[in-house]
């Protein structure tokens, strides 16, 4: 009886935690099930969104690797390389140091009418400490790939747009 006095307040306040966490899921998502919870983005028509999960994606960008050229009208620091690979359903890339995306929960993305959404992006973490400045131009360049919503594309050039119409990242295709 002793033993069960002092687990049954700790089961209670984990009892309250789960409620807690139920709650919160509910409210930021609604009901386990809902579309709420499904990341979308929307049809080409203006109807019903879908779902963001990489279908659909734009075939000009899928295949070959593009290199990055410019961050915000600034070029790499020499002797530096970023790359960006779409595939059909997820994105990878290096940022010279650290990889990006290619997990099963990271690096989902869509494509529609130049319009581009990504879900989760995750990013290795090693510190480079050469060639100087290049951590710095790491950070510049995912915090520049995170905001982008947009994208204009032809055989050899790629330019990655923010919200604003801004073009953030130009890449190049790598011809092999």
């Amino acid at each position: 009886m002793r033993m069960l006095g002092r687990v049954l307040p700790g089961l209670t306040r984990l009892a309250r935690l789960i409620v807690c966490f139920e709650a919160l899921i509910i409210v930021a998502c609604g009901p386990y099930d809902s579309p709420m919870c499904t990341p979308t983005v929307p049809d080409d028509r203006g109807g019903i969104e879908r779902p963001l999960n990489g279908s659909g994606n734009d075939p000009v960008l899928v295949g070959g690797t593009w290199n990055l050229l410019a961050i915000d009208g600034a070029p790499l620091i020499d002797n530096t390389a970023i790359t960006l690979e779409f595939r059909a359903q997820e994105l990878i890339g290096s940022t010279g140091c650290n990889y990006y995306g290619g997990g099963p929960d990271s690096g989902a993305y869509s494509t529609s009418n130049g319009r581009f959404s990504m879900d989760m992006l995750a990013v290795t973490v090693q510190l480079c400490l050469e060639p100087n400045g290049i951590m710095d131009q790491e950070e510049r360049y995912l915090a520049a790939f995170r905001l982008i919503t947009a994208y204009q594309v032809t055989d050899v050039e790629l330019k990655l747009l923010d919200r604003e119409g801004n073009v953030r990242l130009v890449y190049v295709r790598n011809v092999r």
